[in-house]
């Protein structure tokens, strides 16, 4: 038998993460250093950055069972990887080979790159071409639960919207093609909305660098004698000080929507939607890949090619994700996302103790605030505190919570055999 283990997330000093006590990590960690970043907490199995196992808890049971005290697993991948079908149970073993789902805490202090993240099938190309920058085959769809005002850039903006930004930027129009600025100042469109962002956003991006380093120093000066509008316009002058006149994303961002997701709402990002987060702490959940497409706001590698070519150029102002509750005073927020890989819900509950079925599927938990006690009818109780994660196996069938003025996240696999239903 195997028990609900407790994870130590991995965590990731990226250098755009809030610092110190002031990033959203500090409470879920040990001791932080004021100078250094810490921006992701990781709780999951991918390869780049696997939970660790606390073997005081859940792994006991599989230790006296297999006769094995000194060669037990010391993360979650190894353990998964060892014992398939105990964590994942038939199903997710056949469909998935692995966890299907990661969780993530982040806490953003600077503008990450403008990216997105493939489908499955490019996905597979990519890792098959060129495994170092994409260093697995699976998709990347991702939703954010912010836990504070979160903004980002994220899909296009509409044609008005473009072309009221080029006259606010007049520099802009001569990185265009003729007959786009013709469509742009045009009271009748002859083109698509789609295809005159496609065009728009090509010719930002592989316009020559001197052209786009003109370009943002116009920006920068309008910006200083008329003040920004908006928040990626706040941050233009330090983004240029920090990646140079030339960066792609200074242009390119421009005309993608600005978005704020208030707390306690959420925003699903699919497949080929460029987006960037700017600022905010937020909850992310996502399957489990670690496929980046960049192009701008980064030093990092960047596939400008296949950016252009992968992106939903129809992707517009995406709809913000209003939680649902079983009824009125319920302690518990459920986040729908239209993926097969994972569901996930906030409770936020004093001391009332709750039950959970997993139906033969894994489960992960994220301790953010408080304490809680976690037991099945097999094993003694697993305590757990704030930064600590739970890994609930597939072969554990139902198991309770005993919170203590507790917030904890809970994602599970939605309909894992059929017949789940999301509120159990």
């Amino acid at each position: 038998m195997l028990g609900p283990i407790r994870l130590i997330p991995t965590v990731q000093n990226y250098s755009w993460g809030k610092r110190g006590v002031e990033s959203a990590l500090a409470p879920l960690l040990a001791s932080v250093s004021p100078e250094h970043p810490y921006a992701e907490l990781w709780v999951g199995a991918h390869s780049s950055g696997t939970a660790s196992l606390d073997s005081t808890t859940g792994l006991s049971q599989l230790s006296d069972q297999k006769n094995l005290p000194v060669s037990l697993p010391s993360n979650l991948r190894s353990l998964i990887e060892n014992e398939p079908l105990l964590c994942l149970g038939e199903k997710i073993r056949r469909t998935y080979g692995e966890l299907p789902f990661m969780l993530k805490v982040l806490s953003v202090a600077e503008p990450l790159s403008i990216q997105a993240h493939p489908n499955r099938v490019l996905g597979a190309e990519l890792h098959q071409k060129d495994p170092t920058h994409y260093p697995d085959r699976n998709h990347k769809p991702e939703m954010g639960i912010a836990l504070t005002p979160v903004h980002l850039l994220c899909g296009f903006k509409g044609r008005d919207e473009i072309v009221a930004t080029l006259r606010r930027h007049p520099t802009l129009w001569s990185l265009l093609p003729q007959e786009v600025v013709s469509q742009c100042e045009g009271d009748i469109a002859s083109v698509s909305e789609d295809e005159l962002r496609r065009a728009t956003y090509r010719s930002f991006l592989t316009a020559p660098s001197i052209e786009r380093a003109r370009a943002a120093d116009d920006i920068l000066r309008t910006i200083i004698d008329q003040g920004p509008v908006g928040t990626f316009e706040s941050l233009i002058p330090n983004l240029i000080n920090r990646y140079g006149e030339d960066d792609i994303g200074i242009i390119s961002g421009l005309i993608l929507n600005e978005i704020i997701i208030e707390p306690g709402k959420a925003l699903f990002i699919g497949p080929n939607i460029p987006h960037a987060y700017l600022w905010g702490d937020l909850i992310e959940c996502m399957a489990a890949s670690d496929n980046v497409v960049r192009a701008g706001l980064t030093r990092k590698y960047q596939d400008i090619e296949t950016l252009l070519f992968m992106l939903d150029y129809g992707a517009g102002r995406p709809q913000i994700i209003e939680p649902y509750r079983l009824n009125d005073d319920s302690a518990t927020a459920f986040y729908p996302a239209p993926v097969d890989e994972f569901f996930v819900s906030v409770s936020s509950t004093a001391n009332r103790p709750t039950s959970h079925q997993t139906d033969g599927s894994p489960e992960i938990l994220l301790i953010l605030a408080g304490k809680a006690e976690v037991k099945t009818s097999d094993t003694g109780l697993v305590d757990l505190g704030p930064g600590n994660g739970l890994f609930v196996p597939a072969a554990v069938s139902r198991y309770e919570i005993f919170p203590h003025e507790c917030t904890f996240v809970r994602v599970s696999i939605p309909y894992a055999n059929g017949t789940r239903s999301y509120a159990d």
